[in-house]
């Protein structure tokens, strides 16, 4: 029976009772009613209180396992002041005649190959070729630098490995830039296959 029609029975027997006894389980059944909304209500909030409580792996997530920093009892590890300054003053007794110095580590400069320079290879060889149009599409590395696919009759690079590595990376970056860009499209047919460029095609009228 919907909670509505029950309601309006009850009271209509609460009103209109056939008989004292018939008045009086009127009564009890409004009672147990009452208490039976009150433990609705009561679930309800409950309910709502636990939706709205962090959820383990969602909201918040489990400790990993503990660090072995701090765990270890009983180490300790103790300094003898006197041993530590006749350590310190070692340092300098070396009969230099100035202070101790060092050189500061610089790393060797590399001329590697910009992005720039490379986007501007790509729109470059699209036009003088006139290939990548209508569709037709060249591989990545006919935009590489000339020297960067040079090699030796041993099939050897003739350059050094991170000047052939900025050489890809550059124009791949200068690639991606273009087709972000518009002016020109990329494909890949498959994940580690050929990257081709193309111009990309005009929409037709």
């Amino acid at each position: 029976m919907p909670g509505a029609t029950r309601l309006v029975l009850l009271r209509s027997r609460l009103l209109c009772p056939e008989s004292p006894e018939a008045a009086q389980a009127a009564e009890r059944d409004a009672a147990a009613e009452l208490r039976r909304l009150d433990n609705l209500v009561a679930m309800r909030a409950a309910a709502h209180w636990l939706g709205a409580r962090p959820i383990l792996g969602e909201v918040v997530f489990a400790r990993g396992a503990p660090e072995p920093i701090g765990l270890q009892l009983g180490t300790e590890h103790t300094v003898d002041v006197i041993d530590f300054l006749w350590s310190c003053l070692a340092l300098f007794d070396d009969d230099a005649a100035g202070p101790d110095t060092q050189v500061q580590y610089r790393p060797v400069w590399e001329q590697l190959h910009s992005v720039t320079e490379a986007r501007d290879r790509i729109l470059r060889i699209l036009e003088e070729s006139g290939e990548g149009s209508d569709g037709e599409a060249l591989t990545l590395e006919r935009f590489l630098p000339e020297a960067a696919t040079a090699t030796d009759e041993t099939g050897t690079p003739l350059q050094g490995p991170l000047l052939r590595a900025s050489a890809w990376v550059t124009t791949f970056s200068a690639g991606l830039e273009l087709a972000k860009q518009g002016d020109v499209a990329l494909a890949q047919a498959d994940a580690f296959a050929s990257v081709h460029v193309r111009r990309p095609i005009e929409p037709g009228p």
